[in-house]
């Protein structure tokens, strides 16, 4: 047996493990849940002192841990992030002229957007009235011509 596992047995494992209240010590005692029914508690050896189960053991100890204060904070970022996530118009109107979208290709990102977080874009008529809100307001359209008030196109264009 020993002869098929030999290799397995033989490499070195390398493991990261989390940092303790006090720089340098490990010596953690055992979750409430594992404790022994002995009334002495009894502290653990350093986790390079250990055998290769018992360090597989504590690894997969720490898993669970990690797993579940991960799976927790992913939870909580998601929901205050999803909170967060709302553009205004001007924002969305920028998005849209410098990726060139048409109206079809921002309603597709809309609604895949809008699925993982409602109301995070605004509807494309509040977006037309943002870019009507760009245009000059004094200006006269024609067939034939166009003007607009020198004023209004230099205000336009500083602020």
């Amino acid at each position: 047996m020993v002869s098929k596992y030999g290799d397995w047995l033989n490499e070195i494992e390398v493991c990261v493990l989390p940092t303790c209240a006090a720089a340098g010590t490990h010596d953690t005692q055992r979750p409430a849940e594992e404790a022994s029914t002995s009334t002495q508690h009894q502290h653990r050896k350093d986790f390079e002192d250990c055998s290769k189960r018992s360090k597989r053991r504590r690894l997969a100890e720490l898993s669970k841990v990690d797993s579940s204060a991960i799976n927790s904070l992913l939870d909580d970022s998601s929901r205050s992030n999803a909170a967060s996530l709302n553009f205004n118009t001007d924002e969305v109107l920028s998005l849209i002229n410098e990726t060139k979208l048409t109206k079809h290709q921002y309603l597709v990102v809309k609604n895949f957007i809008n699925a993982k977080s409602p109301n995070a874009l605004p509807s494309y008529p509040k977006v037309l009235e943002a870019k009507k809100r760009c245009y000059p307001s004094q200006e006269f359209i024609t067939e034939s011509s166009a003007e607009v008030e020198l004023q209004s196109l230099l205000d336009h264009y500083l602020i």
